[in-house]
């Protein structure tokens, strides 16, 4: 179970990757679905580490689904607004952060299948060209051409985030 307490920093940043700030509730969700499922689910086929890393991007894709989420979404926003005095907004702070962090979730969800796992694999869950090639059975080539092609698409759709 040592094993899992090292792999906390990585859990940590893909929860902050994906969240865009750290939460101590999913990080605990993760630790709990790992102990839960480790003695069950994880065959040796893969690294530990690859396993932790796909429980720790998929609790954190059901929590932004969930109505938790918009929840604590709603809460945020009324404690900031509560706090900040009136001003005139920007087009820039118009555009929050998890506003910005839904549209490229959306984009991200919009591209190809093989595309999309590649670069959530690298974006979200930090794995290395090698570790993806050997996880989807491709050559290492295919990762870095398949990250280059939704790098592109992303951008183009997600034009109007960098102010054009």
């Amino acid at each position: 179970m040592n094993e899992v307490v090292a792999h906390r920093p990585k859990i940590q940043g893909i929860i902050k990757g994906l969240t865009g700030s750290p939460n101590e509730d999913l990080e605990q969700d993760v630790y709990v679905k790992i102990y839960t499922h480790l003695p069950t689910q994880y065959q040796e086929k893969g690294t530990l580490s690859a396993w932790i890393k796909t429980i720790a991007a998929n609790v954190c894709r059901d929590y932004m689904k969930s109505s938790r989420y918009k929840a604590d979404l709603k809460k945020q926003e009324w404690d900031e607004s509560a706090s900040l005095p009136v001003c005139i907004q920007t087009p820039e702070d118009v555009l929050t952060t998890k506003e910005r962090q839904r549209l490229v979730l959306a984009a991200v969800d919009r591209l190809p299948k093989a595309l999309k796992k590649t670069i959530e694999l690298y974006e979200f869950e930090s794995f290395s060209y090698d570790e993806i090639a050997t996880r989807m059975r491709v050559p290492v080539g295919t990762v870095r051409s398949r990250l280059f092609q939704a790098r592109r698409i992303l951008s183009i759709q997600l034009q109007q985030l960098k102010g054009k």
